[in-house]
């Protein structure tokens, strides 16, 4: 528009240039370039104002789908905390210290799948619905996002194996997460309080800051509760009561630790490797999907002469990753494979899930010993047989 105009304006000019003498010529210019000036600064005033409204309609917007976001994730949230599918809690309440002397592969712990998902969405409040649950291994996926002009650690779901695209519609930070964790896991609303709490971290990235900005949120929020020391197959439980053990899956990433490094030159790095705890996918917490464990052959542990341990030689974690949200079958993984962590969706309370809570109901504990769960579930499945 202002290049068109331009071309008026010496037209114009031009003609006048033919017809006066030199001072009406000069006049006439200044008169012009005043104009030109004026009709210039009209011009930019309404491009800004333009510019100033598709921002705060941007804006709006991106408010208007945040909120609507936000008010779907408090609706699923609630659906589930009311689904009559859950039972109470039925007394659970902190494993018997008598009962924690032997090592970590002894016992099923109560765990669940992507902590902080209630369906399409991520809330900070499933973390709390969960560990009122009982839940004691508390398992997410983690993603570096960029924020503003930042990158954050977050919490999401994805099954894009590039990590680009996420599955649920929001994310929140790992930071809210790990606030909502210590505010929570020792408190009254753990019905379990002095067991020890398992935080699974199914990190999704490459990224050296990442690794560095996790082990930082680590440092600033749960090292006051956390284990000093590695947890392999000869820890006790006794030693973990009332910590946080930090357990990263290794299969994702099996280089990861290179990531995880930090530069000698820089002082403001946090190394993970500090902070870590124990692996998933190793000899200590071997890592199964629910297809993995299932197409195995059969290998049920048997109980010792002692009577309170089994001849398990590690602990088995169990994800249900596959596309099916259908929860897995405890009886089953326990009988048949000696599973000891089997993490659910709470986000969809369905028979499976609710057979994992009356187990952990009936035996009053979030922790049970191994020994005790095999005659359990076979008991069970004698019942279900007689019918």
């Amino acid at each position: 528009m202002l290049y068109l105009y331009n071309i008026f304006l010496l037209y114009l000019l031009y003609i006048e240039y033919i017809n006066m003498n030199r001072v009406e010529f000069i006049m006439y210019v200044i008169v012009l370039m005043i104009l030109s000036y004026v009709f210039f600064k009209i011009y930019c005033n309404i491009k800004s104002n333009t510019v100033s409204i598709q921002e705060n309609m941007v804006g709006e917007i991106k408010d208007s789908i945040i909120s609507m976001i936000s008010s779907f994730s408090v609706d699923e949230f609630n659906s589930i905390v009311s689904n009559k599918n859950f039972l109470n809690i039925g007394g659970i309440q902190s494993i018997d210290k008598k009962y924690s002397i032997m090592p970590l592969k002894q016992y099923c712990i109560k765990a669940s799948l992507n902590s902080a998902t209630t369906g399409k969405t991520v809330n900070k409040d499933m973390v709390k619905f969960v560990l009122s649950r009982g839940c004691r291994l508390l398992d997410f996926e983690v993603f570096y996002t960029k924020a503003g002009n930042n990158y954050l650690p977050v919490v999401a779901e994805s099954t894009d194996p590039e990590f680009k695209l996420f599955s649920t519609d929001n994310h929140i930070t790992l930071e809210s997460v790990f606030t909502t964790i210590i505010g929570n896991c020792f408190s009254g609303n753990s019905p379990n309080k002095k067991d020890p709490l398992f935080i699974h971290l199914r990190i999704k990235t490459k990224d050296t800051e990442c690794y560095s900005a996790i082990s930082k949120l680590i440092d600033s929020i749960l090292k006051i509760k956390l284990y000093q020391g590695e947890v392999n197959d000869k820890t006790k439980l006794e030693q973990l009561m009332g910590k946080i053990v930090i357990v990263i899956d290794k299969t994702i990433h099996r280089d990861y630790k290179d990531y995880a490094k930090c530069k000698g030159s820089d002082v403001k790095c946090y190394d993970l490797s500090n902070y870590l705890n124990v692996e998933s996918g190793s000899q200590t917490i071997n890592l199964y999907s629910l297809m993995q464990i299932e197409n195995q052959a059969s290998s049920p542990p048997l109980i010792k002469d002692d009577e309170i341990s089994t001849t398990a030689i590690s602990s088995k974690l169990v994800l249900p990753i596959q596309k099916s949200k259908q929860n897995p079958n405890m009886q089953k993984l326990v009988t048949n494979f000696g599973a000891q962590i089997i993490a659910y969706r709470y986000s969809n309370p369905d028979n499976n899930l609710v057979d994992c809570e009356t187990f952990f109901n009936d035996n009053k504990s979030g922790i049970v010993p191994l020994a005790a769960a095999i005659p359990y579930f076979q008991r069970i499945h004698k019942e279900s047989t007689k019918k």
